[in-house]
């Protein structure tokens, strides 16, 4: 969505189904919480040695993760709620095996503490201790409640065998607990309780990603879209869920300048995949009607010409994130005289949850979006584009391929047509591929010479789907060619893919 009228556009770009999607646009530690789903309860934390933490997210309704990334190495803070042992640690897949982990516990005021390993080879899921202890304690305790352990070590610690390093790309992270310790500071095999059960589903985070510098939301208001009481699904089903809503009337133009998820429960929290917003253009009876309902499968709009109509990206969060707040001079534009209506998609999944510890048979879930606007324009507009392979059945993966590329191109035409002549600064991008995806990278060509990949990541989740912010702004030229490249991996497959 370009801004011919603008002096320089700030992009979002997006890749999907091999896309990318361009976000752009013209021109100290106090006491934690334990929060999820709007519910909190205070940490006792100790201060003597007070960190500013660049993330924090909490990976279950029990696990706080927060970290650090300097030059060359990374600091973190786990914060569990338990008083047995703790693990935390990468896989390059998200699964156990190969796992580089760190296992913790405090027994009577004594912290334990080892950098261990999960074996490729052996059938086990217990972590091993390494030869090469690579992570370094530097605080370990308990409260009433939890179990706090501070660590650090070198981004690539230069152990090939059994670490993985730490990358501008998408990290599986892997955490366990327990409520039991190992007995007398045992390492030895066999020694950590209960390890099967322990383990929790790995999530999917870029650790290298910076933050934007806290922004006074004064001046704005909040827009809430929520979901009404949708029925989650059991065992392993998927249930993709979409909701109309028609907006109120604005006087004038707004800006969106920051988005977050709004969760229902902590129980419904860890059944959500991703949630997406999107724009739908002009109006009509049909859209009317379904912003008075409750919503309903997406596969019912997407076989019907609504997914023409509502197919323009405002918001996406996924698991693993939380805020997304647009740089200082940026808001995404908002005005109700072109857009009346929004579709929010939410993709629900089944994560093995244990019913049983709700004491209830059935879940229903009212989570979605809130959009921070407003009136107060700032100096650029952002817009979203996409550069890809649209899903067609032309698009043909061949099967038991360990590598096969695709691209899809936005030619030296299409930017000279569509950007403005002082080109567009790119400060974020989301990819989306299949379920084979395994690598995503936006290349840029000027003239006769290739740029640096403004994005490039050679191991994705295509379950992570959300914006994902720069280092730096890229400017992207009239005249200069888009190259959204996927890779998928159908080593595994016998019959070809199509349409992805």
């Amino acid at each position: 969505m370009a801004q011919s009228n603008l002096q320089i556009g700030y992009f979002v770009i997006k890749a999907l189904q091999c896309w990318l999607f361009l976000s752009y646009g013209f021109s100290q530690f106090k006491v934690a919480d334990s929060r999820i789903s709007g519910m909190t309860s205070p940490l006792e934390i100790d201060k003597s040695h007070p960190m500013s933490w660049d993330q924090i997210i909490d990976l279950d309704d029990s696990f706080r993760l927060l970290w650090t990334i300097t030059d060359k190495d990374a600091m973190f803070e786990v914060q569990v709620r338990t008083h047995g042992y703790v693990g935390f640690g990468f896989s390059v897949n998200g699964r156990q095996e190969g796992t580089d982990i760190v296992i913790g516990w405090v027994d009577k005021g004594q912290t334990f503490f080892q950098d261990r390993h999960v074996s490729r080879t052996v059938n086990s899921t217990e972590p091993q201790v390494d030869a090469s202890q690579d992570y370094v304690l530097l605080k370990g305790y308990e409260n009433t409640t939890h179990t706090i352990i501070r660590f650090r070590r070198k981004l690539d610690t230069c152990d090939s065998v059994y670490d993985i390093p730490i990358t501008n790309n998408t990290m599986r992270l892997m955490f366990l607990y327990d409520e039991n310790d190992p007995p007398n500071g045992l390492v030895s095999p066999g020694s950590l309780p209960n390890i099967r059960n322990a383990w929790r589903q790995s999530r999917s985070v870029v650790l290298t990603e910076r933050p934007i510098p806290t922004q006074s939301l004064e001046n704005t208001r909040k827009l809430e879209f929520r979901n009404s009481g949708v029925e989650l699904p059991y065992d392993d089903e998927t249930l993709i869920w979409c909701k109309f809503f028609k907006l109120d009337k604005m006087k004038r133009k707004n800006h969106i300048v920051k988005y977050e998820p709004i969760f229902d429960s902590s129980w419904s929290v860890q059944y959500l995949q991703y949630i997406t917003l999107y724009e739908c253009h002009g109006s009509g009876p049909e859209l009317e009607a379904l912003a008075h309902e409750p919503g309903q499968q997406c596969h019912n709009i997407r076989n019907s010409q609504l997914s023409q109509t509502c197919n323009t990206y405002i918001a996406s969060w996924s698991r693993g994130n939380s805020e997304f707040i647009y740089p200082p001079e940026v808001g995404y534009p908002l005005e109700t005289n072109n857009m009346r209506f929004v579709m929010m998609e939410t993709h629900y999944n089944n994560l093995n949850i244990d019913f049983e510890q709700f004491k209830i048979n059935h879940m229903f879930d009212s989570s979605g979006l809130m959009l921070h606007i407003t009136e107060k324009l700032r100096t650029h507009d952002a817009g979203l584009m996409s550069i890809g392979i649209e899903p067609n059945w032309h698009h043909i993966i061949p099967p038991s391929q360990k590598r096969v590329v695709s691209q899809g191109h936005c030619i030296e035409q299409c930017t000279g047509s569509l950007f403005p002549t002082e080109g567009i600064n790119i400060f974020a991008t989301m990819s989306r591929t299949h379920q084979i995806g395994v690598e995503v990278k936006l290349r840029q060509i000027r003239e006769t010479r290739e740029l640096a990949p403004i994005i490039a990541d050679s191991n994705i989740d295509p379950n992570y789907q959300a914006f994902r912010r720069l280092t730096q702004v890229t400017r992207s030229l009239p005249s200069d060619r888009l190259i959204a490249e996927c890779v998928y991996d159908t080593s595994s497959r016998q019959a070809i893919t199509l349409g992805i």
